[in-house]
């Protein structure tokens, strides 16, 4: 056996190999930059219709919920502190999904007071059958897809003010 050939044919495979593992690369990198352009647009709508409420903190909380369910979740919630600062408010809530025969999930009420004391999100990546009856005031029939539940608070001028919650099915 040619061993110079032998070594020129490795050479090659190896070559062949590190164009595989590029190219894999810049479908990463592809996918990566779309998905930022993505949700920089989707950031730019959403600047844009919370800009055109005029001011509004009604149509804003609507417009908020609206546009957060629309981009990213099947349901959300906006609970905002009352102004002496012990409870909290469902001040807006928005769902684009309903199971069969039940209410819009409407999710976040009860992880709200956990994540406004803690000043913490709360992800909850798979609700079981008794946390969904629970927290989204629904249990699962059969059939129906996995629901998870994320809770952000939301904060102005270094203090929280707030909870934004979503949830979304499958």
């Amino acid at each position: 056996m040619d061993r110079a050939f032998f070594t020129a044919l490795a050479h090659a495979c190896a070559q062949a190999l590190d164009r595989v593992h590029l190219t894999a690369e810049e479908r990463r990198a592809h996918a990566q930059a779309r998905a930022a352009a993505a949700h920089l647009q989707l950031l730019a709508e959403a600047s844009n219709a919370f800009d055109a409420t005029n001011r509004d903190l009604a149509v804003l909380l609507d417009t908020i919920t609206r546009q957060v369910a629309r981009f990213m979740a099947d349901a959300c919630t906006l609970c905002l502190l009352f102004d002496d600062g012990t409870r909290l408010e469902v001040a807006a809530r928005h769902a684009v999904l309903t199971l069969a025969d039940a209410r819009p999930l409407l999710p976040g009420e009860a992880l709200s007071d956990f994540v406004l004391q803690r000043g913490r999100p709360l992800l909850i990546p798979e609700l079981s059958a008794e946390q969904r009856q629970e927290l989204v005031g629904q249990a699962p029939s059969e059939g129906d897809p996995a629901y998870s539940l994320l809770c952000v608070p939301l904060r102005t001028q270094g203090r929280v003010v707030g909870t934004l919650s979503v949830g979304r099915a499958g």
